[in-house]
């Protein structure tokens, strides 16, 4: 039996001012999905500086307004033959609606990426593709809506 490998990241629920919403397309052991932009936090990194960071290495530089921290969640998954058992932490960022880049910034993760795409709430909750987390439109629709918790809620898988 292999040792699990535990980590730790953070993500960004980037929301355009027209309630789009950023995604990128990863493809990771033989599936394809979509997801947040975000990644490991470093050792010692404050996790903010670990969010800062992880965006400008995926999207770029871009006028951020980094909101209060929404979701939480914990999945485990295999890449590249390690099971890893992640805990996410989701953050809610403003962002004027920009050209998303052709490519992560990040050599490394380039590798795993597909696209990016900005996605209505519409577009998620009718689409036939796979998301991280699963239910995530469910729990977009109450960001949109103006529906901020007080703390952070597990969004599950």
């Amino acid at each position: 039996m292999t040792d699990i490998i535990e980590r730790h990241a953070v993500r960004g629920l980037i929301v355009s001012p027209s309630e789009t919403v950023l995604l990128a397309q990863m493809h990771l052991s033989n599936r394809t999905f979509w997801v947040t932009p975000g990644g490991g936090i470093e050792s010692g990194e404050e996790i903010l500086a670990a969010l800062e960071r992880e965006l400008a290495e995926e999207v770029g530089e871009f006028p951020w307004e980094i909101g209060p921290e929404i979701w939480l969640r914990s999945h485990r998954f295999n890449f590249e033959g390690d099971e890893y058992l992640q805990h996410e932490r989701f953050f809610l960022v403003k962002a004027p609606k920009f050209s998303a880049p052709a490519r992560m910034n990040d050599e490394e993760e380039q590798r795993f990426f597909g696209q990016y795409r900005w996605w209505t709430l519409s577009g998620i909750a009718s689409s036939d593709e796979v998301f991280a987390p699963g239910r995530l439109a469910h729990f977009l629709a109450d960001i949109l809506d103006g529906v901020i918790p007080e703390s952070p809620i597990d969004i599950g898988r």
